[in-house]
């Protein structure tokens, strides 16, 4: 049986961009300000399921939770295991000023990786 459809926006600058992922369900971003934290949806077309997705609550590798993420502009794979995003980084213990680097983990949040380096010519320390 096909579920009766549902109306997610019923104004364009609500929406936000849609992805296609490899199992056939569509992740919907919720909002144009998604880049920032995207809270979002994953919905399977076929079934009508919805399913609320939401980026977990992060420490920066290796820290003991001195160095909390703050994700911006997170991008899911396509499978749904990963997340790339970049983070600005604050130094609970104030050691170093805040900056903005990139990781990658896993969708649940586990495994987080740091890409770039904290301090670096070509990625400077945002002051």
């Amino acid at each position: 049986e096909t579920p009766e459809p549902q109306v997610i926006a019923d104004d364009p600058k609500i929406g936000g961009p849609l992805r296609l992922m490899e199992d056939g369900r569509v992740l919907i971003v919720r909002s144009k300000d998604a880049e920032m934290n995207p809270p979002g949806f994953l919905v399977d077309p076929a079934t009508g399921e919805v399913e609320r997705w939401e980026i977990p609550p992060m420490e920066m590798p290796g820290t003991e939770g001195k160095r909390r993420l703050t994700p911006r502009h997170v991008r899911l794979s396509s499978d749904g295991q990963r997340i790339v995003f970049a983070a600005k980084i604050e130094d609970l213990s104030r050691e170093k000023p805040p900056a903005v680097l990139i990781f990658t983990a896993n969708a649940d949040g586990s495994d987080v990786r740091q890409v770039t380096p904290w301090e670096s010519a070509v990625v400077p320390m945002v002051e």
